[in-house]
């Protein structure tokens, strides 16, 4: 099975210790782009608008699966043009979000709405051409979702940020209790809960109030497991090396066992770092920019190209989820 690279993973944490990551995070509002913000208002809304917690909550529930596959594997990331832009992944996520945010109004991604969203009215928000192959799911998902917010406060998104900010660990707590939310309760190294509590965190307005003491765990979809395999953080036996490279798909426990690897060495590098989770998240992330899934890597481009032993035929386990 898959093992850990002890070796590789210190040389990579020393690497990254050299890197100035500081400005390496999402703030899921904005970036800079030569000493300028930039608001991305198609894919976040503004700031202190209404209904933003519920947005964020309803949306990362759905942040999954952004791939096509046949019988066979994986064939290509879900890509999307809209209003003539290219769009891939979680930002073809963000953008249908924002976009039915402003055409049907904030509280459209409020429990009691989601609770009674009928067929027709989630293809508003995730039209049939999208691309989605799972539709049924992703409206049934929403729906549970809502039935069970609804059952509590009217505000019951916003109590439970709110009750975890008066708690002494405002991360832990607020991890335990998205554990119990349909969408959020499948997975046990927690991503989508995860990356929920970080852009909740990293917003301006900081909705979650983390602990700087309270530790973040990796959030390990499936570009920072090719991202880590192809680092040579988790080495495979050559009987995996194949089957990840064929894009076929793999057994459960294939993928169990791999994916809890990244979960390890990644939390190993951000100890040897002494960086945070989400300044390790963003650069593991960034990286797909210059080793993407479809062509060929553009390692003179990368800042890890230094101490990557460039195993760019590995991919990343194929496995249909709804956990990331």
């Amino acid at each position: 099975m898959a093992r850990i690279n002890q070796k590789q993973i210190e040389r990579f944490a020393a690497k990254v210790r050299s890197i100035d990551t500081s400005r390496a995070k999402l703030n899921f509002y904005s970036y800079h782009k030569d000493n300028q913000e930039v608001v991305e208002s198609d894919k976040y809304p503004p700031l202190n608008a209404p209904g933003v917690i519920n947005f964020f909550f309803a949306v990362t529930m759905q942040n999954y699966g952004f791939w096509i596959g046949d019988i066979g594997g994986y064939v290509e990331p879900l890509v999307k043009e809209i209003d003539g832009k290219v769009l891939k992944g979680s930002d073809l996520l963000s953008v249908l979000s924002m976009k039915v945010y402003r055409e049907k109004g904030p509280e459209f991604f409020d429990p009691q709405n989601l609770a009674k969203l009928s067929f027709l009215d989630f293809c508003a928000w995730f039209p049939e051409n999208a691309g989605f192959q799972d539709l049924t799911i992703r409206h049934q998902m929403a729906v549970d979702y809502g039935k069970f917010m609804s059952r509590f406060t009217d505000s019951p998104v916003e109590s439970l940020v709110s009750f975890a900010n008066s708690q002494k660990r405002p991360l832990s707590f607020f991890l335990r209790q998205t554990k119990n939310l349909p969408g959020y309760d499948k997975d046990e190294l927690a991503k989508k809960n995860l990356l929920l509590a970080m852009i909740l965190s990293n917003r301006p307005e900081r909705f979650l109030r983390v602990n700087s003491e309270e530790k973040w765990n990796p959030i390990v979809d499936y570009h920072l497991m090719r991202v880590a395999l192809r680092l040579g953080l988790v080495d495979l036996y050559p009987a995996e090396d194949r089957l990840i490279a064929s894009r076929g798909y793999v057994m459960p426990s294939v993928e169990k066992a791999i994916r809890q690897k990244v979960f390890d060495a990644v939390g190993r590098v951000i100890d040897l770092s002494g960086k945070p989770m989400s300044e390790i998240d963003f650069l593991m992330w960034s990286a797909r920019r210059y080793c993407p899934e479809m062509t060929k890597p553009n390692c003179s481009k990368c800042v890890l190209s230094e101490v990557c032993p460039k195993k760019d035929w590995l991919f990343q386990p194929v496995f249909r989820t709804t956990n990331y």
